[in-house]
């Protein structure tokens, strides 16, 4: 009778506990790393909005408005790394156009194909 009766009471035990826990919905770790505006688009691209980095590794972009399309989205840029795309040529003025991100202490554009002689402007 003694067995019994710890049963039945590790058993409502297990279940009291059972209902006081609140469930968490697993949550991907990566959203953390989901980029805003048209970098969303492309999964080499991994934002981290609140250490103000933005990084596209061989994300094959060509064309240099990229840079010009943060500025919508990214307003404290720390460091903006676009790594191994193909953009050849660098446009005469600033990256980022008008927009001047005065806390941006790494630019790193890295094996993209740009031509020395336009690297130069920089």
């Amino acid at each position: 009778l003694g067995t019994i009766i710890f049963r039945t009471a590790v058993i409502i035990s297990a279940a009291v506990h059972a209902r006081d826990r609140i469930p968490f919905p697993q949550e991907d770790p990566n959203l953390q790393f989901l980029c805003r505006g048209s970098l969303s688009d492309y999964a080499a691209c991994q934002c981290k909005e609140d250490e103000g980095e933005v990084a596209c590794i061989n994300a094959q972009f060509v064309d240099t408005d990229v840079f010009i399309n943060l500025n919508a989205n990214y307003k404290s840029l720390k460091k903006v790394t676009f790594h191994g795309n193909n953009f050849q040529d660098l446009p005469s003025t600033s990256l980022f156009g008008a927009v001047s991100h005065s806390r941006l202490h790494t630019l790193n554009i890295s094996a993209n194909y740009i031509g020395l002689l336009t690297l130069s402007v920089i």
